[in-house]
């Protein structure tokens, strides 16, 4: 598959964008959980249809909901975690 330059500059400035608006929230108090669902249509006039839905939680960090893993948190998390307790 051929990506022209053009593509490839966007897609980095739209990482770049969207790690520097996670660690935006991560210096607030905040976490963002990410998971990608396959679903599938089905009696489409053209047949069944698989396409992806991505889902999003933002939460704050100390919320008693969230179960943290020893090897799950980062220096990033446990720095934060500390500045907001």
């Amino acid at each position: 598959m051929l990506i022209s330059d053009n593509e490839v500059r966007k897609r980095i400035e739209a990482e770049l964008a969207l790690n520097a608006a996670l660690d935006d929230l991560l210096a607030h108090g905040c976490v963002v959980f990410g998971a990608v669902e396959k679903q599938r249509l089905e009696g489409a006039p053209t047949g069944s249809i698989d396409w992806h839905v991505a889902h999003y939680t933002i939460a704050h960090i100390d919320d008693p909901s969230i179960v943290w893993q020893e090897e799950d948190v980062s220096e990033d998390v446990e720095d934060t975690k500390r500045s907001t307790e």
